[in-house]
């Protein structure tokens, strides 16, 4: 057995073959499982209904099917049918389902437990033959010494059966492959024009001379009568002789030179026909000799594009991607080889305009076409487009089997459709006819041997080129109006169809083909050795899973894939850069970028739908193809929404030739590019110039740089570069700056290789004269209007295009027409699923089954895996980095192996741009001690403080913490390093932090986290952190503000900044006012920021880590101690404490010999001098006592409307005073200009204009 299949994705399986000869091979059907015994075991659920027991000793047939068995398995397959009660109408269906049909094949004899049609005859055992089939209703099976088939085939639609066929084995597809084939010549010959032909025009003598001779023998007789005159006078002879000169001389010449004349210009005629003869027969002979040499051309052609019979055996048997391919639109479609000998070919000859039938040259030109016409060993070709109606008069059937094997190998069933009018006689003979898929469709099937199945099916043919074959038709047909080449079968030649064009007759494999009267004689190959049953099971065997699209090119039409490995190795881009795009006629449309070709440059129009992102992809596809990644690199600029460069650079692959791309969802990247190709630029001038250093060789391009490379030189390898810009009417529309920068690089970088290609829908009003002329050639597909097409090719034509992909190229003036080709047509079909189908008699589906689908697979998906797998994982060197990604501190380090030392802060990581690096972004206190930080998103404030402490933790480091905003004081509290937080509103922590710092001698870093809140609230503190601030080195220290935006800063305090940073989106002006220079950089994230050095750069700011540091300990503190004892000595009394600077305050008596104290509250000053009494030394007067000495050292206590009525008042002007609680402003005695609340323990100390608020002594 060779194989047995199971209707399956919507075809049938390939064979299974046998390993060894005498394998035994055993399927059983029982109780719904069938057990396949084939090296392991298989299980198949199936319906109880049937059982089949298929069992047969297998011989082996390597020796003549030239089968390797060992490189080739597939598990065998057996296809069983449900007959379920539905059916009973058919004849013998109950009868076969209530018996529970058993049947068996062992050693080619058959046994059934019910009655069969076996070669339609009732019977249930007899010895089988080869091509003996099985009939049981619904199932079908032929037999054959060397394999046994269940032969069913149709084109199933997915339908939901109502009994399930599950099958557990998988087989293989045939995919259908594009086709890349050789044109054969052009037949058509275009003669030059011959030498211009004379004719001479031979007037009668006598009109030519007469007017002379008139004249002449007037003159002579005129000279006659002066001489006798003469002699009458006896005038001297001497004196005569003059006056008969003259008319002698005229009538001499008349007589002379005229004939002379005429004979001469007759023969210079004649010489010069003759001469055009020979010069154009030399013509003639040379062009016959030329063409006479192709011949071997013409048939090595042809042997690629018809193949022999061992050819077209491995192609079937092994379903070679050569299988199927042949299309209505390629040039031998429908044409098929009658073998070799005698041909003649049909060449057109373009006659020269100036020659006429009469011309002599024209006789030797039909001659000249006669002898280049016939060929005596050449392969001759049918061609059934030309030739409609056809006889084949053979005795055996071989030339017919010949015939159709050639057609349903070349040509698939979707395209090719074959009726065949037979008796039943000859459909018995060839029972394989029945399996074909080119004679049937879903609808009906096309093998005719009776009137009745003519009229039934008749209407159900396809409007598909068609291939009739009519064999001892005894029944009417007509097949008109369709256009149909008939194939008339016959034995004899009394039976030719009088109406043939063409007549074949066989003898064996010697042909005889009449045309037109002209024999030709031709061998066949031998074809006895040949099963043709076999391989039209084969045939019938194969389904087409993808179906080429009419008109639509490939570009594996045009490119091989299977070349990619050896282009990579051979091909050198200093010798050009090209790819082939699409056809123009029947040859390869080939595009050179390099500049000696048809580059660098190049421009491409075409309006929506006309394909220009298709060739883009295309031209990017094919170059990659041809050339290594280190040779040909890609930058895809598409302001399309992406479609190109998603193309190229996906989740599933990234094209190796492919350095940088950008959308217009990515305009962020728009800066970045246009800088790393100036940097790129810069680079290349700077290799070319290494380059001579090490070579002393002249390098002026990058074809001598190529030339000259070694890796021992130390030196990068340049390649190509070509950047790709789609769209680029709306790239100038929004980034003009930017495509003025790309032209200008690219006049810059022709001879550094660098290209451009630029396309856009429509050139008018968008392509101005500098890109005109970068651009050398300029390709334009479907544009809208006439004059678009003229701005881009000087013509109107391009307007006129009807499909898409077609295009017109101008290239030095010189214009093609040609047809662009598709990468992204389906390769693969989209259902691969598992089918079962019940047929009828006529092999035509009742009922099926259908499982799993699976999805496309395109061109370019094959392609790009091809490319990767040869590149092998080639890295290309990057032009620009791509955008900066969130990370955390601790990946950055790890990243960039580095260690952070004093000083220094990670923040984040940064992008320079201009030189295609990005690394860690690093701010050093020491660099930069004074730092703004400009930022509107209090998020990003809080990750860059956090990165601020993470970074310091590390090290011995202050940090002051002044806080306005709040937001993540409990993140903030959690870090070691953090020496001291503030709350921003709390007045007199800030300024005794500020008096603090102004006495510092650690290094301390100092945070203001909200510097506009900061000149809000306390406008008298900004001269004060202005002054610390300006003197920072003295204090060691160093300050980060944070605030939001450029106004909140002063000028003077502006101009002490050492560096300045915006963190989120700003505008333009704002970053102006920052930088003082032109930033157009935009931010996309609040965590995103601008640093300004030679240019701006990017940063983003990092997570920050969970590092472990050891815990400090910290025992600093600023705040008033709750307990304040008076005290007393040399003559200086402790007041209390300075809420600023946390100083004592003393008054001296020495100095002056009163303090006052007042307040508004008397349980103030009843309390403060309870504590007063506790230092002896000092006189306390209040309000009941009489104040009587002035100079005595004494403290008076009285609250303004008693000290209104004491002596002070008109005696003494106060120029001391202690002020206890609040209420300073409620009253009018004293004059205390402070604007401040003031606490019940707290006081202002007045002392010479100045106003000191303490916390007074409580004890």
């Amino acid at each position: 057995m060779k194989y047995l299949r199971l209707i399956e994705n919507q075809h049938k399986t390939d064979v299974a073959l046998i390993e060894k000869e005498g394998f035994q091979t055993s399927f059983s059907l029982m109780n719904g499982t069938v057990k396949v015994y084939y090296d392991q075991q298989l299980m198949i659920q199936l319906s109880q209904h049937l059982n089949i027991q298929l069992k047969q000793k297998l011989p082996f047939i390597k020796s003549k099917y030239k089968i390797d068995c060992q490189d080739i398995y597939y598990p065998i397959t057996i296809e069983v049918i449900d007959l379920p009660m539905e059916y009973h109408y058919y004849k013998h269906s109950d009868y076969i389902v209530k018996n529970k049909l058993q049947l068996s094949i062992i050693d080619g004899y058959l046994r059934s437990n019910v009655e069969v049609f076996l070669n339609d005859e009732y019977t249930k055992e007899g010895l089988l033959k080869n091509f003996d089939y099985i009939d049981f209703k619904h199932y079908k099976i032929i037999y054959h010494d060397k394999f046994i088939a269940c032969n069913f085939f149709c084109d199933l639609k997915p339908y939901k059966p109502q009994y399930d066929f599950q099958s557990t084995i998988n087989t293989i597809s045939f995919f259908k492959h594009y086709r890349r084939y050789v044109e054969e010549m052009e037949t058509t010959i275009t003669l030059k024009e011959p030498m211009r032909y004379l004719e001479y025009h031979k007037n009668p003598f006598v009109i030519q001379m007469g007017p002379a001779l008139t004249m002449s023998l007037a003159s002579l007789s005129v000279g006659g009568l002066t001489f006798y005159n003469a002699l009458l006078n006896r005038r001297k002879i001497i004196e005569i002789i003059p006056m008969l000169i003259l008319p002698i001389t005229m009538f001499i010449s008349t007589i002379l030179w005229n004939p002379l004349q005429r004979y001469f210009e007759h023969k210079g005629v004649k010489k010069h026909n003759q001469k055009r003869r020979k010069r154009y027969v030399t013509y003639l002979d040379a062009l016959l000799k030329e063409y006479k040499s192709k011949t071997n051309d013409i048939l090595n052609q042809r042997i690629k594009n018809y193949a022999n019979i061992k050819d077209m055996h491995e192609m079937i048997v092994n379903r070679l991607p050569t299988l199927f391919q042949r299309l209505p639109s390629h040039s031998d479609f429908l044409t098929i080889s009658l073998g070799f000998g005698q041909s003649k070919e049909e060449y057109h000859l373009k006659y020269p305009n100036t020659l006429v039938d009469e011309d002599e040259l024209y006789f030797k030109i039909e001659c000249f076409k006669e002898q280049l016409s016939r060929h005596e060993h050449s392969m001759f070709i049918l061609d059934f487009k030309k030739y409609r109606h056809i006889t084949l008069c053979s005795k055996d059937e071989y030339m017919f089997k010949y015939i159709l094997l050639q057609l349903v190998c070349y040509h698939g069933y979707d395209v090719l459709q074959i009726i065949i009018l037979c008796d039943a006689f000859f459909l018995n003979r060839h029972s394989y006819l029945n399996t074909l898929s080119f004679v049937r469709n879903k609808y009906a099937h096309f093998v005719f041997t009776s009137q009745q199945e003519y009229q039934d099916n008749y209407i159900h043919i396809q409007d598909l080129p068609t291939i009739v074959f009519v064999q001892n038709c005894n029944f009417d047909y007509d097949f008109s109006p369709k256009k149909l080449s008939y194939i008339y079968l016959v034995t004899s030649k009394e039976k030719v169809n009088i109406h043939s064009e063409c007549i074949i007759y066989n003898d064996q494999f010697h042909n005889t083909i009449v045309i037109n009267g002209m024999e030709y004689q031709t061998n066949i190959y031998d074809l006895t050795d040949i099963d043709f049953n076999a391989l039209n099971l084969y045939i019938s065997n194969t389904y087409l899973n993808h179906d080429v699209k009419e008109g639509c090119l490939s570009i594996l039409d045009i490119q091989d894939l299977t070349q990619i490995e050896r282009n990579y190795r051979l091909n050198k881009p200093y010798h050009g850069l090209k790819a082939n795009i699409g056809k123009v006629q029947h040859t390869f449309f080939q595009i050179d970028l390099h500049e000696k070709g048809m580059g660098p440059h190049g421009l491409i129009a075409g309006s929506t739908g006309s394909g220009k992102s298709e060739l883009l992809i295309t031209l990017i596809l094919s170059l990659a193809m041809n050339y290594h990644p280190s040779d040909v690199q890609f930058i895809i600029i598409d302001y399309k929404g992406g479609g190109i460069s998603l193309a190229f650079e996906n989740d599933q692959y990234v094209l190796p030739h492919l350095v940088g791309s950008i959308s217009n969802i990515q305009p962020e990247q728009i800066q970045r590019s246009i800088l790393a190709l100036k940097k790129e630029v810069q680079l290349r001038q700077e290799a070319f110039k290494k380059m001579i250093d090490r070579t002393n060789e002249p390098v002026m391009n990058i074809d001598l740089y190529q030339q000259l490379y070694k890796e021992e030189y130390g030196l990068i390898k340049l390649s190509h570069l070509i950047v790709v810009a789609d769209e680029f009417a709306e790239l100038k529309k929004q980034q003009p700056e930017f495509i003025h920068d790309l032209i200008s690089i690219s006049r810059i970088g022709r001879s550094l290789g660098i290209h451009l290609l630029l396309a856009t829908q429509k050139p008018s009003g968008v392509v101005d004269d500098q890109i005109w002329s970068n651009a050398r050639f300029k390709l334009c597909l479907k544009v809208q209007t006439a004059q678009d097409s003229k701005e881009m090719i000087e013509s109107n034509v391009a307007s006129m295009i009807k499909h898409p992909g077609e295009f017109y190229f101008l290239c030095d003036q010189k214009l093609k027409f040609a047809k662009a080709a598709l990468s992204t047509m389906n390769i693969e079909n989209p259902n691969d699923t598992l089918k079962v189908a019940l047929l009828n008699s006529r092999c035509m589906v009742e009922k099926q089954s259908i499982t799993v689908q699976k999805p496309m697979k395109k061109e370019i998906d094959c392609i790009m895996q091809n490319i990767i797998m040869y590149a092998n994982q080639y890295k290309a060197r990057t032009i620009w980095q791509q955008p900066l990604t969130e990370c955390n501190q601790e990946e950055l380090l790890h990243k960039y192996q580095y260690d952070l030392q004093k000083y220094e802060i990670l923040l984040g990581e940064i992008d320079y741009i201009d030189q295609a690096k990005q690394g860690l972004f690093i701010h050093n206190l020491k660099q930069y001690p004074i730092t703004f930080i400009f930022s509107l998103f209090k998020e990003a404030r809080h990750r860059c403080i956090e990165n601020i402490l993470t970074s310091l933790s590390m090290f011995d480091y202050r940090v002051i913490f002044i806080d306005f905003n709040r937001f993540g004081i409990e993140t903030y509290l959690n870090y070691d390093i953090l020496w001291l937080y503030i709350d921003g509103y709390q007045k007199e922590l800030i300024q005794r932090v500020f008096h603090y710092l102004m006495n510092n001698q650690q290094d301390t870093l100092v945070i203001i986290n909200g510097y506009h809140v900061f000149k809000e609230l306390y406008p008298h503190l900004q001269e004060f952190l202005l002054n610390i601030m300006a003197n920072y080195s003295m204090y060691s220290l160093r300050f980060m503000v944070f605030t939001t935006i450029s106004s909140s800063i002063s000028f003077n305090m502006f101009q002490l900044a050492s560096k300045s940073y915006v963190i989120g989106k700003s505008n333009t002006n704002e970053l102006m006012a920052i930088f003082n220079k032109v930033v157009k950089t935009t931010l996309e994230s609040e965590f995103d920021g601008i640093t300004y050095t030679t240019m701006p750069y990017i940063f983003k700011l990092s997570h920050p880590s969970t590092f472990n540091y050891q815990k400090k300990d910290i025992s600093f503190t600023l705040e008033m101690p709750k307990t304040i004892t008076m005290k007393y000595e040399n003559s200086k009394l402790l007041l209390g404490i300075d809420e600023i600077t946390l100083q004592e305050v003393y008054f001296d008596f020495t100095l002056q010999p009163i303090l006052v104290i007042s307040s508004l509250y008397d349980d103030l000053l009843i309390k403060y001098k309870q504590v007063l009494n506790k230092v002896s030394k000092i006189k306390v007067i209040d309000q009941y006592q009489e104040i009587t000495n002035l100079k005595e050292q004494q403290i008076i206590l009285l609250n303004p409307y008693d000290y209104n009525k004491s002596i002070l008042k008109n005696n003494y002007f106060y120029s001391t005073l202690l002020w206890l609680g609040d209420g300073y402003q409620q009253q009018f005695t004293f004059h205390i200009p402070y604007k401040d609340y003031v606490e019940d323990n707290q006081g202002l100390y007045c002392y010479k204009g100045k106003i000191i608020k303490i916390s007074y002594a409580n004890e």
